[in-house]
């Protein structure tokens, strides 16, 4: 299977407008993600970039397999193709430069059927069986019967303007999901399409085991179909691992997040600037304070710079319910505690080594909330069945490890030294 990936793409539109900026995804074979936004987004401009008809002004398009696009305007031509132009038009670039050159030799043989002529249209059929044209005729036979009833020798010099909207885009989809490519661009593919030719599309994308990247505007189908949404709002994008059902949720949670790192970032803005105030008072008086003036400023300046955080995506797999947030101090949160039963091994989810390297990770960085006030209590083992890395279950045990007892602030005493024992020792027999 075949993979296309984003890396940070980037597009400026000719006025100087930023039309988006840092769109990052994956697009893995045998998944049909969908790319939604409202129109004017820039989803059929991205489409174009990851077909490569449209350089991309920064960032990086990689891609194994072939890739084919569908366009937006499938459905509307007017301009006097025909079927088999209309097929060409899907079909690999090599395969239609052969077929140029195919037509090029036959007309000029119509005009001057001599020796070279001949030879050269030999040459053109040649490539184009090299290519593979022989077998997509064979292709667009089962592909023309399906959608328009018609066998390809009959239809293939019908004009595309007595086609249905509907019609051709059928056409092409026949041609894209039973062809040889491993990615599909497919921009708004259900528009034109009835209500049997909708459910139709849905089942085969169901089906596909190519790699699909859908734009719709149709809610029945981005929820029937979709594996994963790739959203462009805001002048970037972010991806949902989910389907369009649980989306809506997790596009709430996202506005939440970034809602919370701006009213943080509020905060600490108001703080550099209420210390840049204070210095510029400071050292109006005093010499000496300029240099933490200025570079309060710098601080402050490269702080505005860098802007709120975005939100991190989530997490595929969670901690231990021990290693979550804690107080230091005080009473657990409702559902918690710092209590080795809670760290029981029967807390422990570990369903692959992916999630194990995740919960160590996790437990390491949350190791200081979570009452780590000792080593001094055994660290708790994770079943038999699914063994753990050493460092995740030396970090679960320091998450876990319960709160001593034996001195005011709660730390275990140390044991006394071989010198200061004897000597405690000494003044007691005396």
């Amino acid at each position: 299977m075949g993979y296309l990936e984003a890396g940070a793409l980037a597009h400026t539109l000719a006025d100087g407008r930023e039309l988006f900026r840092d769109v990052s995804f994956r697009l893995p074979g045998g998944e049909t993600v969908a790319l939604i936004g409202d129109n004017g987004a820039g989803k059929t401009t991205l489409l174009r970039i990851l077909s490569g008809a449209l350089p991309a002004g920064q960032g990086t398009v990689r891609s194994q397999g072939a890739v084919a696009v569908m366009p937006q305007f499938i459905g509307s031509l007017r301009d006097g193709r025909t079927v088999r132009d209309l097929l060409l038009s899907v079909a690999p670039p090599r395969q239609r430069a052969a077929a140029a050159a195919v037509d090029a030799a036959e007309l000029a043989l119509m005009d001057h059927d001599d020796e070279p002529a001949q030879l050269r249209y030999a040459e053109a059929l040649t490539a184009w069986g090299e290519a593979g044209g022989y077998e997509a005729e064979v292709l667009w036979d089962t592909v023309t019967v399906a959608a328009l009833g018609l066998p390809f020798s009959t239809a293939q010099f019908r004009d595309v303007s007595t086609l249905s909207g509907g019609e051709q885009k059928r056409l092409v989809l026949e041609a894209l999901l039973r062809g040889t490519a491993d990615l599909l661009l497919l921009d708004e593919p259900d528009n034109y399409l009835d209500v049997p030719g909708k459910r139709w599309l849905e089942e085969q994308l169901r089906r596909t085991r190519k790699g699909v990247l859908l734009v719709t505007h149709d809610r029945e189908v981005l929820s029937r179909t979709a594996t994963q949404v790739v959203t462009l709002e805001g002048g970037s994008a972010w991806t949902h691992g989910g389907g369009f059902a649980t989306w809506h949720a997790a596009r709430e949670a996202r506005w939440e997040r970034i809602a919370e790192l701006r009213r943080r970032w509020s905060e600490k803005h108001e703080q550099l600037e209420d210390l840049v105030r204070t210095l510029r008072r400071q050292a109006s008086i005093s010499d000496e304070m300029a240099s933490r003036y200025h570079a309060a400023q710098t601080r402050l300046a490269r702080f505005e710079a860098e802007g709120p955080r975005r939100p991190r995506p989530a997490r595929s797999a969670s901690p231990p319910p021990c290693a979550a947030a804690a107080p230091r101090s005080g009473p657990s949160p409702a559902g918690t505690s710092n209590s080795p039963a809670s760290c029981a091994p029967s807390t422990w989810r570990s369903s692959s080594a992916t999630a194990s390297a995740s919960w160590a990770r996790t437990a390491r960085a949350r190791a200081t909330s979570c009452a780590c006030w000792t080593r001094a209590a055994p660290t708790p083992r994770p079943p038999s069945a699914t063994p753990a890395p050493a460092a995740w279950a030396h970090a679960y045990g320091r998450a876990c490890s319960p709160r001593p007892t034996g001195t005011p602030n709660g730390r275990a005493a140390p044991p006394p030294t071989s010198s200061a024992a004897a000597t405690a020792t000494g003044r007691a027999s005396t």
